[in-house]
């Protein structure tokens, strides 16, 4: 009876000596927490917050862009073009002064 427990121990000793089960086991460790953790990343709050802001710019890029001109350029479509684009710029102001309810994290669905 002595010999099945000391064949069970060289085995045990096999499994943990064997660098292709160590590597096999931590290859398997790895895989499982990239899982976990894409899982946990598309289940998120902050990648539909991202989503919807790319959502946003990309409609503010197609409101902002301009109707091609037609027909011939004239003095009068230059002015109006410019007034458009310095509207434009000043409106994005970065001296704007905001209140503290405006930035607090409820106001900015934080």
């Amino acid at each position: 009876m002595e010999k099945p427990v000391e064949n069970n121990q060289t085995e045990k000793e096999l499994l943990r000596n064997n660098p292709v089960f160590i590597i096999t086991i931590a290859c398997l460790i790895a895989v499982v927490m990239s899982v976990i953790g894409f899982l946990a990343y598309y289940n998120s709050d902050t990648r539909r917050m991202v989503e919807q802001l790319q959502i946003n710019n990309q409609q503010e890029v197609v409101e902002s862009t301009l109707a091609p001109a037609t027909g011939d350029l004239n003095s009068a479509y230059i002015n109006s073009l410019e007034d458009g684009i310095t509207q434009a710029v000043e409106k994005h102001d970065d001296d704007t002064e905001f209140s503290s309810s405006e930035i607090t994290d409820s106001a900015l669905g934080l």
